[in-house]
Order: C-alpha cells, then structure tokens, then sequence
C-alpha cells in the first residue's frame, strides 16, 4: 500500500504480516496486538499510535516516524530499524533481541525494562533516553550518542562500545558491567 491513511483508526488485534506500507500514515491508530511480521515500512509515520503488544517480528522501518508512539511490550526480534524515529516513544519492556538500529533517534524515549539481547546500535542517538531495568546482553553500540541517557539498574552483559559518545550520561546505581572496550 503506498501512501495508505489509517489516522485514528481501531486496527487492534489486525494482521499485516509481510505488508509494504511505503507512506502509510498512522496518527493516533489504536494498533493494540497487532501483528507487522515482515512488514515494511518506508516513511511511515505512526505518531501517538498505540502498539502495545504489536509483533514486529523481522519488519523493516525505514526512516519511518514514531513520535510519542506507545510500544510497550512490543516485540521488535530481528527488526531492522534505519533512520527510524522515536522521539518520545514509550517502550516499556519492549523486545529488540537480534534488531539492528541504524541511525534511529530515540530523544527521550522510555526503555523501563526493555530487552535487547544481541542487538546492534550503529550511529544511533539515545539523548536523554531511559533505560531503567533494561538488558543488553551481547549488545553493540557502535557511533552511538548517548548524552544525558540514564541506565539505572542496567545489565550490560558482554555489551562492546566502539567509538560511543557518552557524555553526561547519568549511569546510577546497580549497573552490571561486563562489557568489553577495545
């Protein structure tokens, strides 16, 4: 579908697996348990939608748009997210083992408990993100901004940081460490 509107739109529990939504706009849609399995999205805009529980198994965002989305407990395994947006975005517990984040823009996104095992942020800026309770085992940050992020009670299990910009980052309590700096 190119340049489908589904603004405001009530698509929870909807299937779009394996989907091409080059320009699909989603502003405001409720998209609860929703499932994007494969899907790919070009510029898709999604700002204020609600995915809670959305499945984005193996779906491609490109430069797609997610300000304010609420992607709580959505599972985003071996997604592969480039120049995606989530300025604001509410990621609580959200899922991302195997993704690939390629100069994504997470501003102050909230990642209370989200889980990236084996993930890989390349170029990717996380200013003033929140990581409480997140794990990142086997997680790669390579170019990644990460001014003002706070990683309270974070474990960093195996985690590799290549040519990160960390600057005033809040790092706070509980941190485990086992990461590798070459």
């Amino acid at each position: 579908m190119h340049g489908a509107v589904f603004n405001g739109a009530a698509l929870c529990g909807a299937v779009f697996n394996g989907a091409v939504l080059h320009g699909a706009v989603f502003n405001g849609a409720a998209l609860c348990d929703a499932v994007f399995n494969g899907a790919v999205f070009h510029g898709a805009v999604f700002n204020g939608a609600a995915l809670y529980g959305a499945a984005l198994y193996c779906a491609v965002f490109n430069v797609a748009v997610l300000h304010g989305a609420a992607l709580c407990d959505a599972v985003f395994n071996g997604a592969v997210l480039h120049g995606a947006v989530f300025n604001g975005a509410a990621l609580y517990c959200a899922v991302f083992n195997g993704a690939v984040l390629y100069s994504a823009v997470l501003y102050s996104a909230l990642l209370h408990g989200a889980v990236m095992c084996g993930t890989v942020m390349c170029g990717t800026v996380l200013y003033g993100a929140v990581l409480h309770g997140a794990v990142l085992h086997d997680f790669v940050f390579n170019v990644a901004e990460l001014y003002g992020a706070v990683l309270y009670s974070v474990v960093l299990h195996g985690a590799v940081l290549l040519y990160c910009l960390v600057l005033y980052c809040m790092v706070v309590y509980y941190i485990v460490l086992y990461f590798m700096v070459p």
